[in-house]
């Protein structure tokens, strides 16, 4: 699983990037909103963890323009802003969660785990889902009516 790490204290992103890394994850670092913004273009990701207060674009500019362009890939933002207005305004951009600095490794671990085991048994290409866990298949986020076999084929592939 591939994460991108926003974050322009260099300790932090190290000591988080050295960790994560320990956890399995790969992780690619950006120091500011610009550079996060080539590698999203460049490469997929699992899973963004986005500082706010960054050079050039901050994290919020970031996540709104690429949701705007369609990607939905899940974000959490980690962030010393701590009140109530930028909390909403996270969520308004479209982040998944929102953790406040300091903040407990284990305790982001735990949340980066149970958002990216959500997304393990998706398979998704375009707008076609496969759920494995309900084997349920959808275009657009219709149902699409499957015989066994084929669900059995899906599985198996």
């Amino acid at each position: 699983m591939k994460i991108l790490l926003l974050e322009d204290d260099s300790i932090l992103a190290n000591t988080l990037t050295e960790l994560l890394e320990l956890e399995g994850y790969e992780v690619l670092k950006a120091k500011n909103g610009n550079e996060a913004l080539e590698r999203s273009f460049e490469y997929s990701f699992d899973l963004m963890l986005l500082d706010v207060n960054v050079p050039f674009i901050n994290g919020f500019d970031f996540l709104k323009e690429l949701r705007e362009s369609g990607d939905e890939t899940p974000a959490f933002f980690i962030t010393a802003l701590i009140d109530k207005h930028s909390l909403s305004r996270g969520f308004e951009v479209g982040c998944d969660d929102y953790i406040k600095k300091p903040f407990d490794f284990d305790e982001l671990l735990i949340r980066i785990n149970a958002k990216l085991k959500i997304k393990a048994h998706l398979v998704i290409y375009g707008d076609i889902t496969f759920d494995f866990k309900t084997e349920t298949l959808t275009k657009a986020n219709e149902p699409i009516v499957m015989q066994q076999s084929d669900k059995q084929i899906l599985i198996h592939f």
